[in-house]
């Protein structure tokens, strides 16, 4: 399994400190040079704690960050140069976007690309038994608290699929 990560997924999984529990999966996860600028360079910066987490999982091989000087159709007008990348290198790889917004989703399905959002990566990590059902809540409730958004009706839905 090969994941590719977009900005939002990132940074809130990072927020919650649950990226690092990947490493217990067969899995590659791949951050485009795009989303390692706007999430990992710009946040040190910045001085984010998430972004110094993601650094340090990048030194220890949890995370490739990789470049890709070709997107799919640079003159989408509504997705940002790091989403279109994401869906290059999903798309190259025969990989999964992990990515939350809706328009970046619709795109994929008409490329072909399959997706995940943030709790698709946190049920990964239920359904291998890496994190418990509780975890998993708690860490929804802790992205929320960062900033995270989803309709009530998600939130209902959300809590449902982890019991």
């Amino acid at each position: 399994m090969r994941f590719v990560f977009d900005s939002g997924p990132l940074i809130y999984l990072g927020k919650t400190r649950v990226l690092e529990h990947l490493r217990n999966l067969a899995t590659e996860c791949i951050i485009p040079e795009q989303v390692y600028n706007e999430v990992v360079r710009a946040g040190k910066d910045l001085g984010k704690d998430d972004a110094l987490y993601i650094d340090s999982l990048i030194k220890e091989g949890i995370f490739v960050v990789q470049d890709s000087s070709k997107v799919f159709d640079a003159s989408h007008p509504t997705l940002s140069l790091a989403d279109q990348e994401v869906l290059h290198l999903a798309k190259e790889s025969k990989a999964i976007a992990v990515i939350d917004e809706d328009i970046g989703r619709a795109t994929a399905e008409v490329l072909g690309v399959s997706t995940k959002g943030s709790i698709g990566i946190l049920l990964v990590l239920v359904n291998n038994r890496i994190l418990s059902k509780k975890e998993c809540q708690a860490i929804v409730l802790q992205m929320i608290d960062h900033g995270w958004y989803c309709s009530t009706d998600l939130y209902s839905l959300i809590m449902e699929k982890v019991r």
